[in-house]
């Protein structure tokens, strides 16, 4: 539908549903109400892309929609038009996916559950989505604890291999020689009992997913088998000449932003081996997450030791968003369990709690209190990672480039 008539808009949007709507913001309805922000009160799931000739638009708009629309020019060309909506069904369509999937998949008890209320765990979950769909190797960067397990589930439930297993091997610690014989099997004859060989871990995964977590930490003399694996889906049996092929997908874990199959001299490059990288956050940039999880746990807790409905005072919903939760999902699941056995009340309050959960919040910086310069930045960076759609729109937020918003987090979670 296009119209230049204010009244034909908005009699639209009380009679029909529109998910997409080009809008010129230097219209306003009435003195400091632009038509921007009228139709998302009618629409409030509508998405605006403004055309404008700069940047600034209707206070009330700019406010609401913290610079999160799309912008294009007034002298726009119909191949610009074409670009968006096409982008924009894509992303519907994505959407509406990851949707039906959550629907599907949120189970407690087992590691199904997905919650990602937050911007930062969206944003990996849209990634993981779209990276289902593809055969490329798919390595999950963040800290251990952040549901990278779970989210490495996800994929495989929504892949072509997703009738096939699922098989995980943990390569933290593991010499060389213990992750050669688990992963690649035993040749024929290489041990006594093992006459016909033995099969490893990546022949388990057939036509399934195979799982390696922190492959960062792989040993080095396994590296170049291990690479061969990920380029060509060969391999050989420990002990063996044969060499076989493998129809697994792999996906695999890392605590750095750069594992090895990207930093080693000689090898083969991210680019050569169709790495998909998705930043999984860790639950201190994930406030929006903390309440979801906490509750769920509380349920899940309750319901197994045969308990009436339990539930968090705000106090204590609180307290937990502002603990910035260094031991991830497996910490804040242990404190819930806690609380529910020393509860008292049919409330979890904060004297449930432990003390430094408490103490937490209370010392949460604040502008013009006893707080130092860089307990304050730490702070606020915090809070804008958590809200932003990605680290790149963080750091346009706080005017900083990418790396120094990393190297600034990192300062911060190691002080």
């Amino acid at each position: 539908m296009i119209t230049a008539a204010i009244e034909d808009a908005l009699d639209a949007v009380e009679h029909r549903s529109f998910d997409l709507a080009f809008v010129d913001p230097s219209i306003e309805i009435e003195p400091g109400r632009d038509l921007g922000s009228r139709l998302l009160d009618e629409l409030p799931g509508l998405t605006l892309v403004l055309i404008t000739s700069c940047t600034t638009f209707g206070t009330s708009l700019s406010e609401r929609m913290r610079g999160s629309c799309e912008h294009i020019p007034a002298a726009f060309t119909p191949g610009q038009i074409k670009h968006i909506v096409e982008r924009f069904c894509e992303q519907r369509l994505l959407r509406l996916r990851l949707a039906e999937i959550e629907r599907r998949t949120r189970v407690f008890g087992n590691d199904s559950v997905l919650i990602a209320e937050s911007a930062a765990m969206r944003a990996a979950l849209e990634s993981a989505a779209s990276a289902a769909g593809s055969d490329a190797v798919v390595v999950l960067c963040g800290e251990r604890g952040t549901g990278r397990a779970t989210l490495a589930r996800f994929i495989h439930r929504n892949s072509a291999q997703a009738a096939g297993p699922f098989v995980a091997a943990d390569l933290l610690g593991a010499s060389d020689q213990t992750v050669a014989f688990d992963l690649f099997g035993l040749g024929r004859g290489v041990l006594n009992g093992f006459h016909n060989g033995h099969a490893g871990l990546v022949e388990a995964a057939e036509d399934g997913t195979l799982f390696l977590e922190e492959i960062d930490s792989i040993p080095s003399g396994l590296e170049s088998p291990l690479l061969r694996l990920f380029e060509h889906k060969d391999f050989e049996r420990v002990g063996e000449l044969r060499v076989r092929h493998s129809s697994a997908r792999i996906v695999a874990t890392s605590q750095s932003d750069f594992p090895f199959l990207t930093s080693s001299p000689g090898n083969a490059t991210e680019k050569d081996l169709e790495v998909v990288r998705i930043h999984v956050p860790p639950l201190r940039d994930r406030h929006a997450d903390i309440v979801p999880l906490a509750r769920m746990f509380l349920e899940g807790v309750a319901r197994s030791m045969r308990l009436g409905a339990l539930a968090f005072t705000a106090a204590a919903e609180a307290a937990l968003v502002t603990y910035p939760w260094p031991g991830n999902i497996p910490e804040l699941r242990n404190v819930v369990e806690r609380a529910v056995i020393l509860q008292r009340a049919p409330t979890i309050d904060t004297c449930d709690l432990p003390e430094f959960i408490a103490w937490s919040a209370e010392r949460i910086p604040r502008i013009g209190g006893d707080f130092t310069v860089d307990e304050i930045e730490d702070e606020h960076i915090r809070r804008v990672v958590s809200r932003a759609e990605s680290e790149l729109a963080a750091a346009k937020i706080l005017g900083i480039s990418r790396s120094t918003l990393w190297r600034k987090r990192v300062a911060g979670t190691n002080t």
